[in-house]
């Protein structure tokens, strides 16, 4: 018998078109999914923290690159142990509190230390895998390596820390320096009645320079408050910092010092305060690299520059100090002049920043050299006024004269207490002093004096005066009514930026308090 199968055989070609074309779909498919999920593992191996897949219950079912390298572990050996129990980094770290961090959308942090020995910070968050009917198939949990963002937030907790300190320091740096100045003028005034002989006269001058050094102080708590901290620029005789620098801050050291300075040492253009700020940093930090028995040496000659790799040519003090302490580690070289950077448990980081700042901004230079085991030195290039300063400055009762007279000079300052030391010792010194309380009433006193024929040779002023007329301000009326006015401004505020440009504002010169009569007169 014959049958008819034409229907049976296009149903079994149509069947098998069916079955190639769900087949390529299936492949086309298969390769879609082979695509995309080699996109998530690059994705996952290109993040830089550590990603890890868990199931239900807590077992690790993948983990990223960055979160074998986190753990210390690799991802076949850690798939199927449960998530508490694979590293350090997760301690504590369970099931329940990964579903408390998902509902609560906090993050926890963990501070561990390393397979290497190195202490990181982490913070570690977790998000619910979620399947099919909402029904959560598994958690995705993150570890972020915040380390570096903790260290930037404390550097930027302790610069506002800082500058807070700076803008109060700034208004009780005026008041103490104010004081500083009236104490340090009665003792010169009575140094200048006694003479220079004898024990009384010895002690009044250890007093003065006590004094004197106190004003570094206040600026040492201004060196980073911003805007502040410029040096007021003078001919300084560096040979002098140098040498009680080194009686300074090495005093009751067991360390052997050597001191070797060039006896016609170069003066320097530069801060005096600020410099002896510079150096006792340096020293201090040889100090502590000594330990008991070390050696430390401290040079300073005069060089002359022709090339350097931040410095123009010119003449320049060089100052080293050198010590034969453990020397500083390779791997934080190139961080020791960063702000905060400290390798001491109580550091704050700040002692060589300090010295780094003081000399940049005295168009100098910091540098060093260190070798483990052989100690460090330290080099310090400061521009030079390519002279050696003079040394002694002395001025005797009756010399402050000119032609048949007296020199005339104009005093104002806010505060009764400067005005009286201060006039007292330029009486004492053979100067005819007036004063004045502000600006408007020394613009008053300069210009009858001009009228009268009795002019003043030198106007002496106070930069601020408290709810009236301060020096800034008398300066330009007094230029109106004698261009060829000398006239000189000081400060308590020693971080003012009118003392390190004096002259584009019409001053002559300044000073900051408190001052040496020597330091008036030569001005």
């Amino acid at each position: 018998a014959l049958r008819d199968i034409t229907k049976r055989k296009k149903y079994h070609e149509e069947l098998r078109r069916h079955r190639d074309r769900l087949e390529e779909t299936v492949r086309e498919r298969t390769r879609e999914l082979e695509e995309e999920r080699q996109k998530v593992l690059a994705i996952l191996e290109s993040i830089r923290e550590g990603i890890l897949v868990l199931d239900e219950g807590g077992g690790i079912v993948m983990i990223n690159p960055s979160a074998e390298e986190m753990i210390g572990m690799a991802e076949k050996k850690a798939i199927g142990r449960s998530v508490e129990k694979v590293c350090p980094y997760l301690e504590g770290i369970n099931l329940k509190l990964l579903k408390e961090l998902e509902a609560s959308g906090d993050t926890v942090e963990r501070e561990v230390e390393r397979s290497d020995g190195t202490r990181r910070v982490v913070e570690i968050s977790s998000y619910p895998l979620v399947g099919e009917g909402e029904v959560v198939r598994g958690h995705i949990v993150v570890i972020r390596d915040i380390t570096e963002r903790k260290i930037i937030e404390k550097e930027r907790l302790e610069r506002q820390k800082l500058e807070a300190l700076g803008h109060l320091s700034a208004g009780l740096a005026h008041d103490f320096n104010n004081i500083l100045t009236a104490v340090l003028g009665y003792i010169t005034a009575l140094s200048a009645k006694l003479g220079e002989e004898g024990e009384a006269a010895e002690l009044l001058k250890r007093a003065q320079e006590e004094i004197y050094r106190a004003r570094g102080i206040t600026e040492q708590l201004l060196t980073f408050t911003e805007g502040s901290g410029e040096p007021l620029k003078m001919e300084t005789d560096i040979k002098e910092v140098v040498e009680k620098s080194t009686g300074l801050f090495l005093s009751g050291s067991s360390c052997k010092v050597k001191l070797n300075v060039d006896e016609d040492l170069w003066g320097v253009w530069g801060d005096s305060a600020q410099l002896t700020q510079l150096l006792g940093n340096i020293l201090l930090n040889a100090k502590e690299a000594c330990g008991e028995e070390g050696v430390i040496e401290i040079s300073a000659s005069n060089v002359k520059i022709k090339k350097h790799p931040s410095l123009p040519k010119g003449r320049y003090v060089k100052i080293s100090v050198k010590d034969n302490g453990e020397g500083i580690p390779e791997e934080i070289q190139d961080r020791i002049f960063d702000p905060f950077f400290s390798t001491k448990e109580e550091g704050r980081g700040l002692g060589l920043y300090s010295a780094y700042l003081i000399a940049t901004r005295h168009g100098g230079d910091i540098d060093f050299e260190s070798h483990p085991g052989r100690g460090t030195t330290f080099h310090i290039l400061l521009p030079s006024t390519g002279k050696a300063p003079r040394r002694e400055i002395k001025e005797k009762v009756g010399e402050a004269t000119v032609g048949e007279g007296k020199i005339r000079v104009l005093l104002m300052d806010d505060q009764e207490a400067v005005l009286d030391s201060t006039s007292l010792l330029l009486k004492e010194l053979g100067f005819e002093v007036e004063t004045a309380r502000n600006g408007q009433e020394a613009i008053e006193r300069y210009k009858r004096a001009l009228e009268e024929g009795e002019a003043f040779h030198a106007v002496v002023m106070d930069l601020t005066v408290p709810g009236g007329m301060g020096g800034k301000e008398a300066i330009k009326r007094l230029k109106e009514i004698d261009p060829n006015v000398r006239a000189i401004v000081y400060t308590g505020y020693s971080n003012d930026p009118i003392l390190s440009s004096f002259r584009e504002y019409g001053f002559s010169g300044a000073l900051k308090k408190p001052f040496k009569i020597e330091e008036l007169i030569t001005e």
